[in-house]
């Protein structure tokens, strides 16, 4: 009998497809941010930067429930929210440089 770890370590590995980091790259050159560290894609990194950092703006991938928190958070601190579909993230928070 094969354990599911098992079954999981003999399944084939799909080669990565850094569609992230392309994602990453993008949103850099559109918004003209040469440093990633102040790229911070995703729904957990999103609400960090609106909570703790100070945004530049927030870009979702479109308005579902997954990102209703970060659309209220962004109005009440008066963060700019574009919708980026181009994106495989729900949600990317940018840093500003000040």
């Amino acid at each position: 009998l094969i354990s599911e770890a098992q079954a999981l370590a003999a399944a084939p590995v799909e080669p990565p497809t850094w569609s992230g980091w392309a994602a990453v790259t993008e949103i850099g050159r559109r918004y003209g941010i040469d440093d990633p560290n102040r790229i911070k894609p995703g729904v957990g990194e999103s609400t960090r930067v609106l909570l703790r950092r100070k945004p530049d703006r927030l870009l979702v991938r479109d308005e579902g429930e997954d990102v209703a928190h970060l659309l209220q958070l962004a109005a009440e601190r008066d963060v700019p929210v574009e919708q980026f579909s181009a994106m495989p993230y729900s949600s990317c928070g940018l840093i500003s440089s000040d």
